[in-house]
Order: C-alpha cells, then structure tokens, then sequence
C-alpha cells in the first residue's frame, strides 16, 4: 500500500545478483485507521464513511483541490450535495485554522464563520442514522470551542460549544450501534470534556466534568478491548489517557494500575520503550509522593523508573544530543529520588543519588544548565550534611543529658 511503512531489519548486499536484499518489518502507523465492515450498512452511509475518511488528510492539501475534489463529489452524488456542502465547510476550516488563523487575524471570524455554516448543516441531518452527524458536530464544536478560547478569548461561548458537542455525541450513544462510530463518539466526549476543564476555574465542576470523561473512557476502552490486540496504539492511547485523568482528580489507584498496563505494553514490545516506561513510573512516583505522602511507594516506583532509564542509556546510539538528553533526564530522576530518600530519612541513600545526579550533569552539554543544577545539588548535599551533624549533636546532648 502507498505510504506504509517498514522498519528495516536487517540489510545485505547480494553478490550473485548485485543487489541489496532488506528484511522489513510493517510499522505500526498511528494514521491509519480501522476499516469498516461495510455488509449490512446502506450505500449512503458507506459513502459518509469513506468521506469521513478522506477528511483526516485533505487538510494537507490547497483550497482550490477542496474545491475541485467536492465539485466532483457533488456531480457524483446530487442527492448529497447539502452534508457534503458541511463536509467541505469544514474541511476548509480546518485549513484555515492549521495554516492561517495564526498569522492573519482576519481568518479568525473566517474560519468561525465556516464551521458554523457546517454546524447548521450537520445539526438538520441530527436524526439522520445512516450519516451519524454527532460524530461530526463533536469535532466541529470542538474546533469551534478552540477558536473562542485562544483566539477570541471568549471562555463562555468556548464552553457552550464544548457543552454542546458533549450533549449531542451522548444522545447519540443512545441511538448508535455500530461499534467503530461509538468508540468515536467516546473519543470526542473525552475530548471535549478535558478541553472543557482546562477553562473551568470551579473544582467542584471541574472534578465532575472529568470523572464523566472517565466514564466514557472506560465505556470507549471496552469497546476497543473487544475487537484490537493487546498492543494496538489505539488501546494504549485510550488507557494512557484514562491513567492522566484518573491521576487528575486522585484516583491513585485506578491510575497506578492504567500506568502500569501501559508500561507493561511499552516493555512487551520487540523493542521496548524504555524511555517511555521511565516516565510512567515518574507519574505513579508523584502521584504517591505528592497526592498520598507515601514515600515509600513513591521511592518504589521512582526506582522503576532508574531502572527504565539506565536500560534506556544502554541502547547502541551515535546522536551526541540524543546521550545529552538520556544522561539530563536520568541525573534529574536520580536528583528526585534523592529528595524521596530525605523525607524517609534514608540520608546516605540521598547523598549517593545526588552524587550520582551531580556526575550525570558533568556529561551533558549545556555548560549554563550543568552548572547551576550541580550549584544547587552540591548546596543540598551540604545541607543534608548540616541535618545530620545537627541532628547527631542533638542525639549526644540528650543521651548526656
């Protein structure tokens, strides 16, 4: 298929033919998506399918191929033309706001203008089964949300459009069967909801908005389980997603255990994502230092991450910024499990991960950087020093005493 792509395996010159033989290996490629099982589903809605499909790249693409590409598709299907006319609406929007919203305030009202010409289209076709419009009127009441709250600075009409893609792709979940369409329905709610958060200042809503977004996760995570194997992108997106959301509101232990179905996915891989797996475990680390002053946990998983990160360092690699950047994250690890190690009074134990921190910043590049962070591990190996003596005179007096 054009545009697949393959990781090469291995790679070796062939004398007899005078030509290079590869072994290649299928990428997983996060872009391509599941296919429809067409039988049983009526021509229209195969038609709004593969449209919907066409949509996730055409915003690659100038605005006079749009316009050609649903001339065309209008000639082919006149009965179409009016959702069609909401397709490319949007379509254009999106073109608008990828390339243009940015440098020309002018495309603001632009691009609004566009995306609610295809919001009114969309919401005529509401009760139509066979087009599934909530999915549509999700996105588009997400991008319109976007607009008023970076662009406008309008936080109350972003949060009307978010609330009412929320309420349109959750009526339709009453009515939708076919399980590819609600997994997106799921994913749009999700979506939109903690988009919806990051412009709520009231906790109490907030916390509410995103344990409804939890629910549909987990609604959206058993509709995947059903039909993906274990290690499809699209599961560990939609459970790494679960894990952030439920770290959010405190959920400590739903959220260690989602974290940890991602690592161990992460690690099953022929090639394990080291890198990856570490941050994890720093996650589940804060989340117990931070939410439950459970230092020991927290020292537990802050370890793992040590681990994942040393195993990462070993990796064969010639990028000098790629060893710049391994040896930065691991001296900062070591430098937060030595913070860890002093709130267990394990002062030893924090005194050698600073060091080791320390020595980690003397090999990396950035002399500025390097300098300030061992300034300020050699001033809190000092301080623990201090701490100790202290705390050791004071021992001696009360013995005396």
């Amino acid at each position: 298929m054009i545009g697949a792509r393959f990781k090469v395996i291995e790679c070796y010159h062939n004398d007899d033919t005078s030509l290079y033989v590869a072994k290649v290996k299928l990428e997983d490629e996060s872009s391509l998506r599941q296919e429809y099982n067409v039988i049983g589903i009526t021509a229209r809605a195969i038609l709004k399918n593969c449209i919907d499909e066409i949509i996730h790249h055409l915003y690659k693409v100038s605005l006079e191929d749009v316009h050609s590409l649903f001339i065309e598709l209008q000639e082919l299907f006149p009965l179409e033309k009016s959702w069609l006319d909401a397709v490319k609406y949007f379509v254009i929007a999106r073109i608008y706001q990828q390339f243009h919203i940015k440098h020309y305030p002018e495309y603001v009202q632009n691009t609004l203008d566009k995306l609610k010409q295809a919001l009114n289209i969309y919401q005529s076709f509401i009760n139509d089964k066979e087009l599934t419009c909530a999915v549509d009127i999700g996105r588009i009441c997400s991008s319109l949300g976007f607009v008023y709250d970076v662009y406008v600075k309008d936080n109350i009409l972003a949060n009307n459009y978010y609330d009412l893609g929320i309420t349109s792709c959750t009526l339709s979940l009453q009515t939708t069967t076919d399980k590819h369409k609600r997994i997106e329905l799921y994913d749009i709610i999700a979506l939109l909801s903690q988009n919806r958060v990051t412009i709520t200042d009231d906790e109490t809503q907030r916390n509410g908005i995103l344990l409804n977004c939890i629910t549909h996760r987990r609604q959206q995570l058993k509709e995947l389980l059903s039909y993906l194997p274990a290690n499809h992108s699209d599961l560990l997106t939609c459970i790494h997603s679960l894990a952030e959301l439920e770290n959010a509101v405190g959920l400590v232990t739903e959220a260690t255990m989602d974290y940890e179905k991602v690592i161990q996915i992460y690690l099953q891989l022929e090639d394990p994502n080291f890198s990856s797996s570490a941050e994890n475990y720093g996650k589940i680390s804060k989340m117990y230092a931070e939410q439950k002053q459970n230092y020991t946990q927290a020292r537990h998983y802050k370890q793992k991450e040590v681990e994942c990160r040393l195993k990462y360092r070993a990796v064969p690699t010639n990028s000098i910024v790629l060893i710049a950047s391994i040896n930065s994250d691991l001296a900062e690890t070591y430098r937060e499990l030595a913070d860890i190690y002093i709130q267990l009074s394990e002062y030893e134990l924090a005194d050698e991960s600073l060091l080791i921190s320390m020595q980690l910043y003397d090999e990396t590049d950035c002399y500025e950087k390097k300098k300030k962070k061992i300034k300020d591990i050699i001033r809190k190996m000092n301080d623990i020093k201090e701490f100790v003596l202290e705390n050791y005179i004071l021992t001696e007096l009360f013995t005396i005493n």
